[in-house]
């Protein structure tokens, strides 16, 4: 290649993978876009890859990685304690991180593949050299080991490996593809967190612009309100680690189960659960109504199964109150400091209806509006029951599991 059509590959390549950071927020994207765009002008491709840090709850980093003739093939989430496994720890990226380098080139000989165990994947299917760049988002000098910034590596099958010129065009290129890429990414990272921190139905709502208090809709749900029992105790019995943990068992058995049942967890008030069922259509009333259903015998199953461990330090209760109404769904607080909740007298109605599991000695007491749709259920009729602060009385019926 000439000089000049060097600089004429970089900078069309470099043009469109700025261009597609503009208007599209997938990671997966960026790589594809510059994947595609090198081989449609010639250059000899086999594969492309990308990893970078990730701020998840449950994965510490992702990475992308693209196939000649196949198009992206992987999105990988890598679970936080990834970085102690085998495979990371022979990895010619590791070696990258480890060494301080912002470049290195792998040819794919016996010796290489020897001390990356990766490489002899890519050998047995011809690939010639492997070489990855490692691109800092940041000027601090710890930057390349914490990995500020993407790594990314490229494999050709090309006799001899990548021309001098061919690694050129990507030292010039990768630069504005690591931009674009984190442009996506940081755009990712903001759903991840308000996703965790909100729900997912919340979280698309503020981030579509509904940021201002009042900002919200009215809705009708199914209403869940789970409470564990004893807690006061429990955290003074318990030391503050052992009682965390505890907790978090308990949230995984009834947060979790909502979750797992198309729910949305709105808040943790303490250590209760507040969330809703999103009544939608026709027939919405019904089906939330067992997607609530089946989350609480989920819940009190996952609990049971807790319970008859002999490791835990503890066991633990709660009672669930059930109930269907129209709330308002939106932010509340001061300007400076909102939630994404819900309000109205069915949200107070409902935390009424599990605080009176206790004086039932029940496990659930559902209201009347959610028992016509789950009648064949052994319910036990505790007619109209007057609850504080409500202002009505409520037809109710208790259940036990």
């Amino acid at each position: 290649m000439s000089i000049k059509s060097l600089q004429e590959i970089a900078q069309i390549v470099s043009d469109k993978v700025i261009n597609i950071g503009l208007i599209d927020d997938r990671p997966e994207k960026a790589l594809e876009t510059l994947c595609d765009s090198l081989v449609t002008l010639g250059f000899p491709l086999m594969r492309g890859h990308i990893a970078t840090s990730w701020l998840n709850p449950v994965s510490q980093s992702t990475s992308v990685t693209w196939l000649n003739g196949s198009g992206i093939t992987d999105r990988d989430r890598h679970a936080h304690g990834a970085e102690k496994l085998d495979d990371w720890q022979r990895s010619p990226l590791k070696f990258l991180l480890d060494e301080e380098l912002y470049e290195k080139r792998f040819p794919i000989n016996e010796e290489n593949v020897t001390k990356f165990p990766l490489l002899e994947n890519f050998q047995t299917a011809g690939a010639t050299e492997y070489v990855a760049f490692v691109v800092p988002y940041s000027d601090s000098p710890d930057a390349i080991k914490d990995l500020t910034g993407v790594i990314t590596s490229f494999v050709t099958d090309q006799e001899g490996g990548f021309t001098e010129g061919q690694v050129e065009i990507l030292r010039r290129v990768i630069p504005r593809f690591a931009l674009a890429f984190k442009s996506a990414i940081r755009h990712e990272t903001s759903s991840n967190i308000m996703t965790a921190y909100l729900g997912e139905n919340a979280a698309d709502q503020v981030l579509s612009g509904s940021i201002k208090r009042g900002d919200g809709q009215h809705i009708n749900a199914v209403l869940w309100y789970s409470d564990m029992r004893n807690s006061s105790r429990l955290a003074s019995e318990l030391k503050q680690e052992d009682f965390l943990s505890l907790l978090n068992s308990y949230f995984e058995c009834t947060a979790g189960s909502v979750l797992d049942h198309g729910g949305e967890v709105l808040r943790f008030v303490g250590d209760a659960v507040l969330a809703i069922f999103p009544i939608e259509g026709r027939t919405g009333e019904a089906r939330a109504c067992r997607m609530a259903m089946s989350a609480a015998k989920s819940a009190f199953e996952n609990m049971r199964l807790f319970n008859e461990n002999t490791d835990n330090i503890t066991e633990f209760d709660f009672g669930l109150g059930l109930h269907i109404g129209d709330v308002l769904y939106g932010n509340i607080g001061v300007p400076e400091r909102l939630e994404f909740s819900v309000i109205g007298r069915a949200a107070n109605e409902v935390a009424r209806m599990e605080n009176h599991t206790k004086e039932a000695d029940s496990s659930v007491i559902v209201s009347s509006l959610f028992q016509d749709h789950a009648k064949n259920e052994d319910w036990t009729d505790l007619g109209l029951v007057e609850f504080r602060g409500v202002g009505r009385s409520l037809h109710v019926y208790s259940l036990d599991f």
